[in-house]
């Protein structure tokens, strides 16, 4: 009898809910009574030691070329064909997309951010020493077909020069660090001239990280 007149001084509770000091420390709470948590950035102790796998992973592309592709156009920009893809970690990259001239080795930004983009290729004449221009540089594409062609991205041509009778071929890469969008488009061009025969491109690489 005692104990019921102890329980009948506890005021039911006016909105139905238990505060959080009614609930022991020790309580087993299942995770289906507790409202949904989106867990920010200031929840997250600075010292927390996160698995690495608890992080998507960040776009990487690697692909090369190990064979001879042209001949091209004389001072035509051409796109630059990668057909051995060793990653690709979102199949974001295409090795032989059609471009506005030809085939090419391009990237499609899967996810917005900061990247990493390098790219070389061994540029050759199909007649000795008879290499007068070689440059490659980077395209961008904004809209969504590569066959529209690009532009250049600033500060990644590299351009080459030669007298007759000097050079057979050369060898050159390029790079930039680049804020991508979604469906952005990126692909590496040669461009050559000679004095006689004609130019292909060779071995070469291609490679896009993201970087943030």
């Amino acid at each position: 009898m005692s104990r019921a007149r102890n329980l009948s001084r506890f005021k039911p509770s006016t909105t139905g809910l238990v505060a959080n000091q009614n609930i022991a420390s020790s309580a087993a709470i299942a995770k289906t009574k507790l409202a949904a948590l989106d867990i920010v950035n200031a929840d997250i102790n600075a010292s927390a030691a996160i698995a690495r796998t608890k992080f998507a992973a960040p776009v990487c592309v690697y692909a090369n070329s190990t064979t001879n592709n042209g001949g091209f156009a004389a001072g035509v920009w051409e796109g630059i064909e990668f057909s051995n893809e060793v990653i690709d970690t979102n199949n974001a990259f295409n090795g032989q997309e059609g471009t506005d001239q030809n085939n090419a080795g391009v990237f499609t930004c899967p996810v917005a951010g900061r990247y990493f983009i390098s790219g070389g290729s061994n540029m050759a004449t199909s007649v000795n020493y008879k290499l007068a221009n070689a440059a490659i540089r980077f395209v961008k594409n904004t809209t969504g077909n590569a066959s529209n062609g690009g532009t250049r991205i600033d500060g990644t041509t590299k351009n080459f020069v030669f007298d007759n009778n000097i050079s057979t071929s050369v060898g050159a890469t390029t790079e930039a660090i680049i804020d991508l969008s979604v469906g952005n488009k990126i692909w590496l061009q040669g461009n050559g001239n000679w004095w006689d025969g004609q130019w292909q491109a060779q071995a070469g690489h291609f490679l896009v990280m993201q970087v943030a």
